[in-house]
């Protein structure tokens, strides 16, 4: 915008030297020139540095038919701390149309080179005063009614007055007529807009018209969006692109359910893009393609618009046959060969048409300058607008009804998710006939002959494309151990990807640092599953079990087989426990072993998915078996199980004697007998050794009795009482 004002400003003293032109004048050739007819009025030119400053904010019908009128709307600022009077809005065209599209460029460079007209202004120029009627009038005529009037009147103020720290609308408009376009003709004219004031001129802006005085070729257009990156960047683009006869190109993984209806992708064409923008040329240049599978197999983020089954379209960052062919043998529908990219001009040179074929490859080859102008050319401006169709009308005229293609890419900033006004304006063109991709590529395609590589000073490095491959294969044996592989790699793909970016390609110590990241990432990833560390365990048995736990940091659910390995026929391993570990959480497996022989054995136990897939490092540790241990201290266990067997029954026999004898009974409370109470003690030496006298009443002992044991059944008597 700073180049074209400064161009504005050094073509104002030819815009206002030259004065108003007469409707329908003769013009001159419209080449480029650096002088105009002279005026005596020169005025000091300023640009926008000063406090009067303005701006275009609407331009009605920059494509001018007979039957429209154009209008162009500036806002004025006077940022000084003084009113500013006599300000007028003027509009010039160039005399004659611009020839081409180098001729558009070359005025939107430098507005001064084209000669130019005072085409309108506003406010009008002042009417003639009285005087100056006076002085063509007879004398017969003067001292009419109305002299003394037209005397005393004084001209009319021209300009307006902007006050202090105020801004200030101004429109000036004519009709096609009044422009003195000329009838029965088409073309692009030049339109330069300045402020005038007391203090010189203001440039505004520079602008092209596309006057319609009779048709414009057709242009057969084919107009293809790219949309990657984050889920914001992507519905933006989306949703800026959505206009009628836009066909889309997207990466999957960001576009959700609301995105898709918002946008409109289930009414139009869409294409798929690799997810992550792998950098194709420098993966097919490795002879390494294992990460585009990765990116192409990437789910959908929504089930809408088939989005996630549409036809891929590859975009290599160098147009070379290594990377159409690369392309090609992954199904790829068609190669986009993007302006930026390494070997485009060359390619542009052998195509003359919008599709090539390069083996067995279909190369879409856009229009670089219309593709610019779309994506690049003041975005969100009034200016952008009419550059764009300005540039369509030309490249009719050029493309002599042969079907053109633009691309707008990732480079294209939309200010918001509302579709383009710019884009919009272009594809309601009268002249422009809307193609999808689908049907460019069933136009003719011009032969053409690529390079087997280009640029592979900036490829990514070949042993840094087989570290991402090589993590790559070990994410895919990880994620066969979950319970949905194919949403975990998806999950961790993405984070690899990035290594393999094609956003920077152009940046060789941001690439090496992605790279870099992208690993660790992979390196954190495999470490999330993984055997909890063990001390060295005892197997004092000729069979047991040996516990393992299995640690399960990862997002996903795992089903894993512990796979115990002995370095020692001493141990032998009898099965392969499978266990399921929820994510985040812990699990224990217990593997059955059986001992052959006492010994110290070295094991390893490593997890696997179910189909034998390592999916952790192996974890070693030291099993003292000791199988005769075991015999050993069974068998004292045993014996010492008998001894307190016996001594239980003992112990029991015993008890059961004592409690079958009879309490002995208490004596009777009865009182002393008088007859023997002084009888004295006898002895029991001097009792008879066959006979012993017995209790009155009672019966000698029976022969046989034991004399020492006393009766159980017979009374008690107290010797010292004689009493029972």
């Amino acid at each position: 915008m700073s180049r074209i004002v400064a161009a504005l400003a050094a073509s104002l003293v030819l815009l206002t030297a030259a004065g108003p032109a007469a409707v329908g004048a003769e013009v001159p050739d419209p080449t480029p020139s650096a002088s105009s007819s002279a005026d005596a009025r020169t005025p000091e030119l300023r640009d926008q540095t000063g406090m009067l400053t303005a701006r275009l904010v609407d331009l009605a019908s920059p494509a001018l038919d007979p039957s429209a009128r154009l209008s162009a709307t500036i806002t004025a600022t006077n940022r000084g701390a003084l009113p500013v009077d006599g300000v007028v809005l003027e509009l010039a065209l160039t005399d004659q149309p611009l020839r081409d599209r180098d001729a558009l460029d070359a005025f939107l460079d430098d507005p001064s080179a084209f000669s130019s007209r005072l085409a309108a202004q506003q406010p009008e120029p002042p009417v003639e005063t009285s005087a100056e009627t006076t002085a063509s009038t007879p004398a017969d005529l003067l001292g009419a009614v109305g002299d003394e009037d037209d005397a005393a009147a004084e001209p009319e103020p021209e300009g307006v007055t902007i006050a202090a720290g105020a801004s200030r609308t101004i429109t000036v408009g004519a009709t096609p007529t009044e422009l003195g376009l000329p009838a029965g003709r088409w073309g692009v004219y030049g339109a330069v807009l300045t402020l005038m004031t007391a203090d010189g001129a203001i440039a505004v802006d520079a602008v092209p018209l596309t006057w319609q005085g009779t048709a414009v070729p057709e242009l057969t257009l084919t107009t293809l969006s790219t949309a990657a990156g984050t889920a914001n960047r992507v519905a933006t683009h989306l949703g800026a692109s959505n206009v009628a006869g836009v066909t889309t190109a997207v990466d999957p993984a960001p576009v959700t359910n609301a995105m898709a209806f918002d946008s409109g992708l289930v009414e139009r064409e869409t294409w798929r893009l690799a997810s992550g923008s792998p950098d194709l040329t420098s993966l097919a240049h490795a002879g390494e393609t294992t990460l585009m599978d990765l990116a192409l197999s990437m789910p959908a983020g929504t089930n809408l618009a088939s989005i996630g089954t549409a036809p891929w379209l590859a975009v290599p960052s160098g147009i070379d046959a290594s990377s159409t062919r690369a392309a090609t043998e992954l199904g790829a529908g068609a190669v986009l060969a993007l302006p930026e990219a390494e070997g485009f001009e060359a390619l542009e040179e052998q195509a003359d048409a919008a599709v090539a074929q390069a083996g067995d490859a279909l190369v879409l080859v856009p229009d670089a300058r219309l593709s610019e102008a779309i994506t690049e050319y003041r975005p969100g401006t009034e200016a952008a607008r009419a550059r764009v169709l300005a540039e369509s009308a030309l490249l009719a005229d050029e493309a002599d009804g042969a079907p053109v293609l633009a691309v707008i890419d990732d480079s294209w900033r939309p200010g918001s998710s509302t579709p383009s006004g710019t884009l919009e304006s272009l594809m309601t063109a009268p002249w422009v006939d809307p193609l999808p991709v689908s049907g460019l590529l069933e136009t003719d395609a011009a032969d053409v002959t690529l390079p087997t590589t280009v640029a592979t000073d900036a490829d990514l490095d070949a042993a840094d494309v087989a570290a991402l491959a090589g993590a790559l294969e070990r994410l895919t044996t990880l994620s066969s151990a979950t319970t949905s592989p194919s949403t975990a790699l998806a999950d961790w793909g993405t984070d690899l990807l990035q290594g393999a970016s094609v956003t920077y390609r152009g940046d060789p110590g941001l690439r090496d640092a992605a790279v870099s990241a992208a690993l660790a990432r992979v390196d954190a990833t495999l470490a999330s599953l993984r055997i909890a560390e063990s001390s060295d365990l005892n197997l004092l048995a000729e069979s047991g079990e040996i516990p393992v736990t299995i640690v399960n940091g990862l997002d996903h659910d795992v089903a894993v087989r512990v796979d115990l390995t002995s370095f020692s026929p001493n141990l032998q391993v009898l099965a392969t426990p499978t266990i399921t570990v929820p994510a985040g959480a812990e699990g224990a497996s217990l593997v059955p072993v059986e001992a052959v022989s006492s010994a110290n054995v070295r094991v390893a136990v490593v997890l696997r998915s179910t189909e034998g897939l390592p999916a952790s490092e192996a974890q070693t540790f030291a099993v003292r078996v000791r199988a005769d241990w075991g015999n050993a201290a069974t068998a004292v266990f045993s014996v010492l199980l008998v001894l307190l067997l016996v001594a239980g029954l003992v112990r029991t026999a015993r008890r059961g004697r004592r409690d079958t004898r009879a309490e002995p009974a208490p004596a009777p409370a009865t009182e002393p007998d008088s007859e023997t109470e002084n009888v004295p003690f006898e002895d029991d030496d001097e009792a008879s050794d066959d006979v012993k006298p017995s209790a009155e009443g009672d019966e000698p002992a029976a022969e046989g009795d034991d004399p020492g044991e006393p009766d159980e059944d017979a009374p008690q008597v107290d010797r010292g009482t004689g009493r029972d």
